[in-house]
């Protein structure tokens, strides 16, 4: 299945927990800081954080990883499926 690579990414960030939180101040299932987010038009206020909303932040993962995907292989919808090219993907992001 092309989604399971995006799985097993989430289990590692955050053991799919809409929880998570990191010392660099990342939140929810992937992880995303809040510039991330902001830039992908999440909600983060006092109220909602959608970082932590596991449907939102994860198509904002999908449109993240296309995005950074597409750039390497001049394919804007490129969809990251390979596990090696979603560890670059998350390398870079780091």
């Amino acid at each position: 299945s092309p989604t399971a690579p995006f799985v097993y990414l989430a289990m590692i960030e955050s053991g799919l927990s809409t929880k998570a939180h990191s010392v660099a101040n990342a939140v929810g299932p992937w992880q995303f800081i809040a510039g991330t987010g902001k830039l992908y038009d999440l909600r983060i206020d006092w109220w909602v954080d959608d970082r932590r909303n596991f449907e939102k932040s994860t198509l904002t993962e999908i449109t993240n990883a296309r995005a950074s995907v597409g750039k390497v292989n001049d394919n804007p919808s490129a969809a990251p499926t390979d596990p090696s090219q979603l560890a670059a993907f998350e390398f870079k992001k780091a």
